[in-house]
């Protein structure tokens, strides 16, 4: 369970890499509170300098998080998803962000054998486009306006675009997890 200051250090970082209410504290406890959810931090000195929240989901209900065709996903009862990573800006490049996306990928796969993640084209998304496609993630789709419905729904400001609706575009990437088991 996370301590209060770990939450509060969370949504700071969340806002200033996704924009005001991207992630609020009632989503960031239930995410914590789930039994299909992790939390993973990275911490310096009791300072949240990292983190990254993965899920795992049935195939069903998959597309109220991640807005793919469902006729792309594979014939898998439950899938994986990397909702966000964070990283404090100047703690990057000593490999946080490889931690945070091996630890995720531990716990997704105890349910899954297929992981996704959707990233941010906002001016800002190389480096994790370099960290994903460095861990065996490749890109299967663009999709402009994709945080447009969801951003008018949920009422969060995006970094880039400010008030609702977001205008900017993702690319999801996928893993497949089972090529990782020796």
């Amino acid at each position: 369970m996370l301590s209060i200051l770990q939450s509060d250090q969370i949504l700071q970082l969340a806002q200033a890499a996704f924009g005001k209410s991207y992630l609020n504290r009632e989503t960031l406890l239930s995410f914590d509170a789930s039994h299909n959810s992790k939390i993973i931090l990275a911490e310096e000195n009791e300072v949240v300098i990292g983190f990254s929240i993965v899920l795992t989901f049935k195939k069903e209900e998959f597309s109220k998080h991640l807005f793919i065709d469902a006729e792309q996903l594979p014939e898998e009862e439950f899938l994986g998803y990397r909702k966000m990573t964070v990283i404090k800006p100047e703690n990057r490049g000593r490999g946080i962000g490889a931690e945070l996306i091996r630890k995720g990928e531990a716990f997704i796969q105890k349910n899954s054998n297929t992981v996704y993640s959707s990233i941010w084209c906002n001016g800002s998304e190389g480096k994790m486009l370099d960290l994903l496609e460095k861990n065996g993630y490749h890109c299967i789709d663009k999709s402009a306006n994709y945080w447009s419905e969801d951003s008018l729904k949920k009422q969060y400001d995006c970094v880039i675009c400010g008030k609702p609706p977001c205008k900017c575009a993702a690319l999801i990437y996928k893993k497949n997890l089972i090529l990782e088991v020796q």
